[in-house]
């Protein structure tokens, strides 16, 4: 399954500056990674306070996820 969209999707609805989310998948054996990047001012808006935010997508995601028997990790890229 592809959580990228729905991670897409999440991600726009957070921050100030949606044109700048970037959303890609990289598969590395049988785990996927998804890579978020957002505008440097929207990078806590995402992490949110004590990264409460991403780890509640993080936990969306995996669930969805081990259903289909897959392994995911969400990462916020900083540039």
């Amino acid at each position: 399954m592809d959580f990228v969209p729905f991670v897409q999707y999440c991600v726009e609805k957070l921050v100030e500056v949606p044109d700048a989310v970037e959303v890609e998948k990289a598969t590395d054996g049988g785990d996927s990674q998804i890579r978020i990047r957002v505008a440097p001012d929207d990078t806590g808006k995402v992490i949110g306070r004590s990264g409460r935010i991403i780890g509640a997508m993080r936990q969306v995601v995996n669930v969805a996820a081990a259903k289909q028997g897959e392994q995911v990790y969400l990462k916020v890229v900083t540039d």
